[in-house]
């Protein structure tokens, strides 16, 4: 089998690896896995500014890497993003795993309110990766323990974040196949 990661982010890469070893070692599936990351667009704002926008950016980047010359079997598109409440701006992460069937399973969560500290400038216009960068004094913080990491103490990363939503979204995708 054949999964393509619709990103290169090594964060996003490591959840998704995680996440289908531990769906299938819970479900008893073995045979060979072989993970490819495929840089694919997610033919929506580098900032995702709304739920849909960012669900719309997951599902394209699974159906991007489908579409590659990879030909893989599985395409997992993962996406962040915020969206604007009554009370503020959230957080958002969209996760889509999509086969060459047409079947498709689509989870959302990670939602919390962000700090006006970094809701205000994205509100304005900039990328939230370069918003952490700016407030932490590091440097690509998106591909290290993210800006959830950086609120949280580290207590949840990134990565673990986006593991959680993968395994979700992957279990599902899996009983859909099975039926079971």
């Amino acid at each position: 089998m054949i999964i393509g990661i619709g990103s290169q982010n090594p964060v996003k890469v490591a959840a998704v690896e995680e996440a289908v070893d531990i769906v299938h070692e819970r479900l008893g599936l073995y045979g060979p896995v072989k993970f490819h990351k495929l840089d694919v667009s997610s033919d929506v704002g580098s900032q995702p500014m709304s739920d849909d926008e960012t669900r719309q950016g997951a599902c394209n980047r699974a159906s991007n890497v489908l579409q590659s010359d990879l030909k893989p079997d599985i395409g997992i598109g993962l996406e962040g993003g915020v969206e604007q409440r009554a009370d503020g701006l959230y957080s958002t992460v969209w996760v889509c795993v999509q086969d060459q069937q047409g079947r498709v399973a689509q989870v959302n969560g990670a939602r919390f309110r962000l700090p006006d500290d970094i809701a205000q400038p994205i509100q304005q216009g900039e990328e939230m990766g370069v918003v952490m960068d700016r407030l932490t004094g590091k440097t690509n913080i998106k591909h290290q323990e993210g800006m959830i990491g950086t609120l949280t103490g580290g207590a949840v990363t990134r990565q673990e974040e986006y593991q959680n939503l993968v395994q979700l979204a992957y279990g599902l995708y899996r009983q859909q196949i099975t039926g079971e």
